[in-house]
Order: C-alpha cells, then sequence, then structure tokens
C-alpha cells in the first residue's frame, strides 16, 4: 500500500514519462490538499456541534479524506497543514443539510485556493483547474 502512495510522488520526482500523465500538477495537488484538509477541520467543527446528520457527515468526510489521500499521492511525503487550523476560526455558521454543508465547505475551499494563489504558492493554471472542479461541485448539489 505504501508503494501505491508514493509512486505518483517518486515518479514526478524522476521524471518518469507517462506515469504521471492523469495526475494533477504539484502545485494544483498542493491546492487540492490544502482545501480539502481545510474544510475537513471545518467539517470536524460542524460535527461537533451536531449541527449535521451523521450520514451528511460521512458522506462529506469520505469525499474529502479521498481528495486529500489523492492529492498527497501527488505530493509525497512532508506535505504541510499545520496553519490550516486558524484559517477555520470564526468560520461560518453551522448547517442543517448535506446541500448546505457542502456549499460552505466549497466556500471555504474556494477562498483558500484564491489566498494561496495570491501568496504565489500556486499559479494560474492550478487556481483554474481547482476553480473549475469546485464549480462542478456545486452545480451538483442538490
Amino acid at each position: 500500500m505504501l508503494q501505491g502512495l508514493t509512486l505518483p510522488w517518486v515518479s514526478r520526482r524522476l521524471r518518469i514519462a507517462g506515469m504521471d500523465d492523469d495526475l494533477p500538477s504539484l502545485e494544483q495537488a498542493t491546492a487540492e490538499h490544502t482545501t480539502a484538509r481545510l474544510a475537513l477541520i471545518r467539517l470536524d467543527q460542524m460535527a461537533a456541534k451536531g449541527a449535521l446528520p451523521a450520514e451528511v457527515e460521512q458522506r462529506l468526510r469520505r469525499d474529502l479524506e479521498e481528495r486529500a489521500r489523492k492529492a498527497h499521492a501527488v505530493l509525497g511525503p512532508g506535505a504541510d497543514d499545520e496553519h490550516l487550523p486558524e484559517l477555520v476560526e470564526g468560520a461560518v455558521s453551522a448547517a442543517a443539510s448535506y446541500a448546505e454543508a457542502r456549499r460552505e465547505l466549497l466556500r471555504l475551499e474556494r477562498e483558500e485556493a484564491v489566498r494561496l494563489w495570491q501568496r504565489g504558492e500556486i499559479g494560474d493554471e492550478a487556481l483554474q483547474a481547482l476553480q473549475r472542479r469546485l464549480d462542478l461541485e456545486e452545480q451538483q448539489i442538490l
């Protein structure tokens, strides 16, 4: 299992052609990892307040964790998310339904992606790819 998770990172570092054609860029993976981890922290806060039904929390958590895992596989060891808890402080009120909760998490992810871009941690292409995904997810909300 460890080999499967580190293979994309190793192939990218060794520049093995064809191994990572369907993987996001390092910048996009950084943004995906950071925004998913941030949304997970906010989800924890929402769940702690009892603001979500258990099945809604599990569904949201599963999606966010999967995205964080995929991005982490590209980034490899040392992916940093120490600063995330401060970003969540004072976040908006708890949501009562999946759609409300997902919209809040998407908004939070979108804000963090723009923050990463403004700080120069990701480029235009990574920001656009992340915003496209967030737009599509937002359109799919019931």
